[in-house]
């Protein structure tokens, strides 16, 4: 594809309709709007892009951060090019907070129950629990509650 149809065929996929966001109508990853660069092999975001074809460099070492706040907006006069330091001191911390313990999404058990787990392990000479067997009991396999036990894994 030529650069001439790849950037019509990227504003196809903007909508302007006289708001201040441009809005991205096409694929959306995480949030963001994404578009394949002209070779058609590598994909990049659409803000990114945006300000690319416009003429505004973006090493590939630095952020394309929305100042209106809106992941979807390519409107160039929202978007600014900061490094990784600048893009860390202004963006949300609970933004970037990695969710840890039974806050996480994907937690199959609570901290409590890990809790129990490892003091049952603790005592397994005394009260005779396998792995296998506290595996069945809380609905994990076998390997899930080696990694509790030994503190490689948390859930």
């Amino acid at each position: 594809m030529t650069r001439i149809k790849w950037i019509e065929a990227f504003w196809k996929r903007v909508k302007k309709d006289g708001a201040s966001c441009w809005i991205w109508l096409g694929p959306v990853r995480r949030g963001f709007g994404v578009v394949r660069r002209e070779d058609g092999k590598h994909q990049v975001h659409a803000h990114r892009a945006s300000l690319e074809i416009q003429g505004t460099p973006v090493p590939d070492d630095h952020w394309v951060f929305q100042t209106c706040g809106q992941r979807l907006c390519v409107n160039p006069e929202h978007l600014v090019v900061l490094s990784n330091d600048e893009y860390l001191k202004i963006t949300d911390p609970e933004f970037r907070t990695v969710k840890r313990g039974d806050k996480h999404g994907s937690a199959k058990l609570s901290d409590a129950t890990v809790e129990e787990i490892r003091n049952l392990w603790a005592n397994r000479y005394t009260n005779g629990e396998t792995q296998t067997a506290l595996a069945e009991k809380y609905g994990v396999t076998q390997a899930q509650i080696s990694k509790i036990v030994n503190k490689r894994q948390r859930t």
